[in-house]
């Protein structure tokens, strides 16, 4: 692997890469995912839309500060992210989303059209579970991957999330079928623990819905 790699805390001026990561993760190696389907065919109002919940005032899974960030010679190549679901929810993202389509100035009309784009994509996440350091928006460059970088990735945000919050369990989602990250991810620990699928949801994006893979706290460091 390149030894050149350096792990970084995400800053204000990552904007842009940490905007590719979250549209790639949603994709999860399709064409589309839930963020390109918030206004249909305008990519730049999503980027928009996303940057503008990445630095909220309200702290939500978006938000900028939850990053680490992989980088070969100071060019970003990889990145995710983790958060402790006593601070950051499913009651944050409601409001951040709310509080950025006020910013947006969207209609009620425009507001429920909006909802009932990504409705499908939200009905089929699982949820997050109580006290858990959650790990998600893990995306890498495609030239960068398969070699080791997502894995030092995410045994250095899992062990921050142990080691500095109360969590029980982390948990990651990945969407159903993408056995390669499934792999991936057991390789280090993680379980399988439920998942939720639909036939619209697979109409929508290419696959049958999503799985939830946990790992105890005091599980993690027989495989880190």
């Amino acid at each position: 692997m390149n030894t050149n790699i350096k792990i970084r805390k995400a800053t204000e001026s990552d904007t842009d890469f940490i905007y590719w990561i979250i549209r790639t993760a949603a994709r999860s190696g399709q064409d589309r995912g839930f963020i390109d389907l918030m206004f249909p065919d305008e990519d730049e109002k999503n980027a928009n839309f996303t940057k503008e919940m990445m630095h909220s005032d309200i702290r939500s899974l978006f938000h900028y500060s939850n990053f680490i960030i992989a980088e070969d010679n100071g060019e970003p190549v990889a990145g995710m992210s983790g958060y402790y679901t006593p601070e950051i929810n499913s009651d944050h993202f409601r409001d951040c989303f709310a509080q950025t389509q006020d910013k947006f100035g969207l209609s009620e009309e425009e507001r429920a059209e909006m909802v009932s784009n990504v409705g499908t994509f939200i009905a089929c996440f699982p949820g997050l579970l109580d006290n858990a350091w959650v790990v998600e928006w893990v995306a890498a460059r495609p030239e960068y991957r398969g070699k080791g970088i997502a894995k030092r990735l995410l045994n250095t945000i899992i062990s921050y999330g142990i080691e500095n919050t109360g969590c029980d369990v982390v948990q990651i989602v990945v969407a159903k079928g993408n056995s390669p990250a499934v792999n991936a991810y057991k390789g280090i620990g993680f379980e399988y623990y439920d998942e939720k699928v639909s036939d619209e949801f697979e109409q929508i994006f290419g696959y049958p819905g999503v799985q939830r893979l946990v790992i105890n706290k005091n599980d993690f460091s027989k495989f880190s």
